[in-house]
């Protein structure tokens, strides 16, 4: 065992001021993991380090060796790609995000993917906690998956004609395809489109869908 006082997960947790009980559902893991990780009863490993860190604001490393515990998280910048609104469809040529700054961001255990990010336009993903103005801050999908997996965040493009509708959804496996639904407190925002087949691009409405980023965190300018 350890002194838990010095340990610097212990310190992260504090300093986000989160509970052992709420760091590991975030985590998706128990209260008494969480504790035993404290503790010394169970390794810090890069895997735990990774999975934890996003939760906290502080780099992995930080979590293993103890050196920056207190320190600033490590931030890089994700440059952004535009506006994700649901019910919003734009020409091609109105997709550029070059009206917006680059964010920051703290690194993830996707550090070898490009990283970019989407502003939030309107109220579809509120009920996660992704509210209008936030930015989602993605992987390319197919980086990160190696099938399509219910309970990911994501961003699509869905395509009609020249114009192309992004927006941020959820996803769930159902009968051999998939829906993609909104989180949303707001009646206009529930319906979910279905995919019929998770190896067709194409919706139960015929129109063209592609998942463009795994959303792997938030970023709340407020």
């Amino acid at each position: 065992m350890i002194d838990s006082q010095k340990s610097p997960l212990l310190k992260a947790r504090k300093a986000a001021r989160l509970s052992m009980a709420a760091l590991g559902a975030l985590a998706g893991t128990s209260q008494q993991q969480i504790e035993r990780l404290e503790k010394g009863g169970r390794k810090m490993t890069k895997e735990w380090a990774e999975r934890l860190a996003p939760h906290l604001g502080v780099a992995p490393e930080s979590l293993i060796f103890g050196v920056a515990a207190d320190a600033p998280p490590v931030l890089k910048q994700a440059p952004v790609r535009g506006l994700a609104a649901a019910g919003l469809w734009m020409e091609y040529d109105d997709l550029s995000g070059d009206a917006f700054e680059p964010i920051p961001i703290v690194p993830t255990k996707y550090t070898q993917a490009e990283q970019f990010a989407y502003k939030i336009a309107g109220p579809s993903m509120d009920k996660e906690r992704i509210f209008d103005g936030d930015y989602v801050v993605c992987v390319p999908y197919w980086e990160a998956r190696t099938a399509i997996q219910s309970r990911d965040t994501v961003v699509i493009e869905r395509r009609d004609g020249a114009k192309i509708e992004r927006t941020c959804k959820q996803v769930e496996v159902v009968n051999g395809g998939f829906d993609l639904c909104p989180r949303s407190t707001d009646p206009r925002f529930q319906k979910p489109i279905h995919i019929p087949n998770a190896r067709s691009p194409n919706a139960d409405d015929g129109l063209e869908v592609e998942i463009v980023g795994l959303v792997i965190g938030v970023y709340s300018p407020r």
